[in-house]
């Protein structure tokens, strides 16, 4: 009986840990709200669905820290970078503004699967900010 129960008991641990090792929600979500590195920007990056390999678009909203307005009428630049591989993207994304402090960014390119370093920048006038955000592409 004792037996039975190990391994009844087993084949539980072992159904919940397989079931851990898949992809975590935060992972398959590409919500991310993030401070800039200079802390003047807050920025809030967002996809229709989660980022895969090929191309891909995002909304990019930003707000300035110390008085919560709409960033309007700034530069915004993307980048990505894969760190495990030291490569850049092979196009660059075309951002156009919408309201609200809103920009969308269409085609960023990610080739490959794994890690990615998403870098958005954000300049008007003097006040100039970045946000690295991270995505895991499988």
């Amino acid at each position: 009986m004792k037996f039975t129960f190990g391994l009844h008991l087993g084949a539980m641990i072992g159904a919940v840990l397989v079931a851990g090792c898949g992809t975590s929600d935060v992972e398959a979500d590409p919500f991310r709200d993030v401070v800039g590195q200079e802390g003047r920007l807050h920025f809030q990056v967002d996809a229709e669905k989660p980022l895969a390999q090929g191309k891909n678009d995002l909304l990019i909203t930003i707000f300035e820290t110390s008085t919560h307005e709409a960033f309007v009428g700034a530069q915004v630049q993307l980048s990505a970078t894969m760190p495990a591989m030291a490569h850049d993207t092979p196009t660059t994304a075309m951002i156009e503004e919408r309201s609200g402090g809103a920009y969308i960014a269409r085609g960023l390119s990610l080739p490959m699967a794994g890690r990615w370093i998403v870098e958005v920048e954000a300049s008007r006038q003097k006040t100039f900010d970045t946000a690295k955000i991270t995505y895991d592409l499988h």
